[in-house]
């Protein structure tokens, strides 16, 4: 069950890490771009292995996201770093990546969707609610996004004369996206199914019918 508390949302959940089954009062926030996640920074130096960072997550298979660190400052959860599974004693181990880390986060991945309503007014020659239609457009406003998958095309935005050796810049922007295909409900999907930062503001479409 979910309630909201003005702009708060609070849901109960079940949640199973192996054995162990609960009840929980959760409280969505956005600051978190993992389930059930947890963060941890190496009290010395960047490392590949995390010891004892993620008790909680011991024997499950979970997603682990990076900071950037540099003369900049720290970017939280820049790099996506793919599926670990946490050590019986909850250590995670990134030694395969070959590649050190100051802070990494570990969790639960999920998908966060938006859908438009179907199509449905009143043209010239009545409603076009039944008629075939073709969105031809799409034009999405997001912020602070660094990757996003409209119907089935994937964007994760990097751009010709970035330094790929660089972290990723999270972009806050109106995005174009053209389209192909008919149908008679004229919607679109928007799906971010990596758990990066990113919020979509508004969406608009030009449809032909």
């Amino acid at each position: 069950s979910i309630i909201t508390i003005y702009d708060e949302v609070f849901c109960l959940v079940r949640r199973v890490f192996g054995s162990d089954v609960s009840y929980r009062i959760e409280k969505f926030t956005y600051a978190e771009t993992l389930d059930a996640s947890a963060t941890y920074t190496q009290p010395l130096a960047p490392g590949q292995v995390f010891t004892n960072a993620f008790p909680h997550l011991a024997g499950l298979e979970v997603s682990v996201t990076a900071d950037a660190e540099g003369d900049g400052g720290t970017e939280a959860n820049i790099y996506y770093l793919g599926e670990f599974t946490i050590g019986p004693t909850g250590t995670l181990d990134l030694s395969s990546l070959g590649i050190d880390f100051n802070t990494v986060h570990a969790g639960f991945n999920y998908t966060a969707t938006a859908k438009t309503m179907p199509v449905a007014f009143m043209g010239d020659e009545g409603s076009v609610a039944m008629r075939k239609k073709r969105v031809n457009t799409v034009h999405v406003r997001l912020m602070n996004c660094l990757s996003v998958k409209v119907d089935d095309y994937d964007f994760l935005f990097r751009f010709t004369g970035e330094d790929l050796e660089e972290p990723p810049t999270r972009q806050t922007d109106v995005f174009k996206f053209h389209r192909l295909g008919w149908d008679r409900d004229g919607q679109i999907t928007i799906t971010m199914d990596k758990p990066f930062d990113g919020l979509i503001l508004a969406v608009t479409t030009e449809v032909r019918w």
